[in-house]
């Protein structure tokens, strides 16, 4: 049987030897010593997306865009009023386009699919009356807008046409053309658009 002073000194030892262990664990760390695996975050960390899982995201000089291409494959064309009322529906405005990557973003995903021949695209365009200028309205590209569309109807909005000029700056053809539905020529897409999360 052990003995009452025996117990009691074993007992001390025990504790003794806890809180040293206690005291080791938070001592600072010394140059090349490791990290003891208790002392690191295990918490998960999760990066914000901008944009949804649908959009694609570019950067512009104001932040994240987030936008995305909406086509018809029939025969018809869809209206600039129509174009704006979907975006608007979903959050968005009939976007602009303030950087190359967009530009060649939206003309080879329009032209990647045939079937849908897409050979226009409405694009946030508005009209100064003070400068006589046509500008990027989408609230968040930069304003400026060359080269100027060539104004087929002074009432109408302004599309990309795809399958005219080159895609290359200063060469992509931008017209005013009637927006009502109906009117020619025929446009078949939009690209709506939303700033980013931060």
């Amino acid at each position: 049987m052990l003995s009452f002073r025996l117990f009691t000194l074993l007992l001390v030892f025990s504790l003794l030897n806890e809180r040293i262990a206690e005291s080791d664990d938070k001592a600072p760390f010394k140059d090349g010593e490791s990290t003891p695996s208790s002392v690191l975050n295990s918490s998960p960390t999760t990066t914000i997306k901008p944009c949804g899982a649908s959009d694609r995201t570019f950067l512009r000089k104001s932040g994240y865009w987030c936008s995305n291409l909406s086509t018809l494959s029939t025969p018809y064309q869809v209206s600039f009023s129509r174009a704006e009322t979907n975006c608007k529906v979903a959050g968005y405005v009939v976007s602009s386009f303030e950087t190359e990557e967009e530009w060649n973003y939206y003309i080879n995903r329009a032209q990647s699919n045939p079937i849908s021949n897409v050979t226009s695209i409405w694009l946030g365009v508005g009209y100064n009356e003070c400068t006589n200028k046509y500008y990027w309205n989408d609230g968040n590209a930069i304003e400026t807008l060359e080269p100027q569309p060539t104004v087929l109807n002074a009432t109408g909005k302004t599309a990309w046409f795809l399958n005219e000029g080159s895609n290359t700056p200063g060469k992509r053809v931008l017209k005013t053309v009637d927006a009502s539905p109906g009117g020619a020529p025929y446009v078949r897409g939009y690209v709506c658009g939303k700033p980013g999360r931060t």
